[in-house]
């Protein structure tokens, strides 16, 4: 049964929008059969993709099967109304691309470019756990799950002109095996031990052993073209399949796309061009839309959303599934961390419900663990482990021996609510002997030091990955995999991974347990909240979906003016 939306509650105005996913049969899911939908050993809903409040009256409607395989949930100014093609969509967005980083590492910062010009074999369902043809027109595992079998959609052309074939799929999966790139799809490519390419459009797929977690990795593995990525890491060249292709980029200033005549989906994308401004400052973004400069404010300050609220000029859009958190990190490594009841005593000290009252205005839930209560992961044994309380934290820090301490606070300028919460935190913390400084740095030089095990202190940044199936976000994430942004590692830890993603449906129950047990026990990661991070949008702007990663969905978007 689909759970109710923890936001209804809280936002007042804003409506869910829901409605049934589209049919299988209209999704061309027929081709697949019962073997290319895999739901991965469970069957917890979602909420559906997107909600909105204020701006034009909403309604549901059925969209293009071909425009949105996978999506529900839409919105539009009336029911029924028909989108228009042309127009330039016009963003505001607090930091620049990471090209080093494009496509291969999943980083919030590059997602408008990886929906404009980049593809995947797979789309989950927004609502259930449920893989749809993207780049794949079907695929099958075999018998135990040790391989897995992709049939390429024919005729799909890479924006240089060249087909998209399986050795160019082959190519993508092998490149994130390479751990100097740092992607978070490594260890996935690990699991792959022969890749077999029998024909241009068939992919075999052999692993190490079951794996039928396997297609987590394609709902986030974009296609680019080999012969291109020089160029890509070089910023002056991105060449993928996807609806738009690469204009221009001006560092610190913006990028743009426009239009993939040749995109393999006949009619879209309905819009002409995107322009993508970098505005760090929150207020200048919004005043960038509120003037009309442009459509959508990508980094809205959560007091400005609740401000607009009821202004029918505008839509505050926030996607409802978990698909990431705020958190609190600790390097083990650091000093004064290495004990775990220093850790566990800053796990006290976080007033999770003044960060979301205060500093994300009520657009949040606090949480002590990485999952939403229809998870199969979530264990409402661990739920309260820790409730703020600043007289277990001194206790805590005096039976490790620690009267003071001195800690540095990264924070990423790509992540404006930690701001914020590293404030509200400091605060506490200074209240229980420990000095944290605030350090703010670009994303830039945020992301090496996370993805290198290098923050030498707290920080607080997202992570994401809990949507998916729930070994998955011991597998891709930095924050939780082996090795992490924490440095944190014990046999035990990796074996519950390896067990995680191996157990039989029914004893992974305990397997979910045992791991909950130890995040909450070893403290090297702390969850705050879900990063419910909204968007505001004029009210021209309409079918802004968002994928079950939460990325938009842009082929689908048009402007009703």
């Amino acid at each position: 049964m689909e759970q109710p939306s923890p936001w209804r509650s809280v936002l007042g105005r804003r409506r869910l929008l829901q409605h049934g996913t589209v049919g299988a049969a209209a999704l061309g899911l027929a081709a697949c059969s019962s073997k290319s939908n895999n739901n991965n050993g469970t069957s917890a809903t979602q909420p559906a993709s997107s909600a909105v409040a204020g701006g034009s009256p909403a309604a549901v409607r059925a969209v293009s099967p071909a425009a949105v395989s996978g999506v529900s949930g839409a919105v539009t100014a009336a029911a029924g109304q028909k989108a228009k093609s042309g127009g330039t969509l016009r963003y505001v967005i607090a930091s620049d691309i990471t090209p080093k980083t494009i496509p291969h590492t999943v980083s919030p910062t590059n997602d408008i470019l990886y929906s404009c010009i980049y593809d995947t074999l797979i789309r989950y369902k927004t609502d259930v756990l449920e893989a749809t043809p993207q780049l794949a027109d079907s695929w099958e595992f075999n018998a135990d799950k040790t391989q897995l079998t992709f049939h390429l959609h024919k005729g799909v052309l890479f924006h240089s002109g060249k087909p998209l074939t399986s050795a160019a799929v082959k190519w993508n999966i092998e490149r994130v095996g390479d751990p100097a790139l740092g992607s978070q799809l490594l260890n996935f490519s690990k699991w792959v031990v022969k890749s077999e390419t029998p024909d241009d459009t068939t992919l075999v797929l052999t692993f190490d052993q079951p794996r039928p977690s396997m297609l987590d990795m394609f709902e986030n593995l974009f296609i680019a073209e080999p012969e291109s990525i020089q160029g890509t890491i070089d910023g002056k060249t991105f060449i993928g399949t996807g609806p738009f292709t690469f204009k221009d980029w001006q560092p610190g200033d913006h990028y743009s796309f426009v239009k993939n005549p040749a995109y393999f989906r006949p009619g879209l994308p309905y819009l002409d061009a995107v322009e993508v401004k970098i505005v760090p400052d929150t207020q200048a973004q919004l005043i960038t839309v509120q003037s009309g400069a442009a459509e959508i404010a990508e980094n809205a300050e959560p007091r400005d959303a609740r401000s607009l609220q009821s202004d029918k000029k505008y839509q505050v859009i926030v996607p409802t599934q978990w698909v990431g958190l705020w958190y609190v990190g600790v390097d083990v490594k650091a000093q004064g961390l290495g004990d775990k009841r220093v850790r566990q005593a800053i796990g006290f000290a976080i007033d999770r419900k003044r960060m979301v009252d205060t500093v994300l205005f009520g657009f949040g839930e606090p949480t002590v663990l990485p999952w939403q209560k229809n998870s199969p992961a979530f264990d409402p044994a661990f739920a309260d482990a820790f409730s703020y309380d600043l007289t277990k934290a001194k206790q805590l820090l005096n039976a490790a021996g620690v009267s003071s301490l001195d800690l540095s606070y990264i924070v990423s300028n790509a992540y404006l609510p930690t701001h914020g919460i590293a404030q509200v935190l400091q605060d506490d913390l200074s209240k229980i002997g420990i000095k944290a400084d605030i350090n703010k740095l670009d994303h830039p030089q945020y992301l090496p030091k996370l993805t290198g095990g290098k923050m030498n202190g707290i920080w607080s940044g997202t992570v994401g990955f809990m949507h998916m199936t729930p070994s998955t976000l011991f597998v891709q994430s930095f924050p939780y995999r082996v090795p992490n942004s924490s440095n944190f590692d014990t046999p035990e830890y990796r074996s519950l991974i390896d067990a995680s993603l191996n157990t039989p449906e029914a004893g992974v129950k305990d397997v979910y347990h045992r791991l909950d047990q130890m995040l909450v026990d070893e403290a090297f990661m702390l969850p705050i909240t879900p990063t419910v991070s909204p968007r505001i949008a004029a009210a021209s702007v309409r079918d802004y979906l968002f994928s079950r990663s939460a990325r938009v969905v842009i082929e689908a978007m048009w402007l009703a003016k």
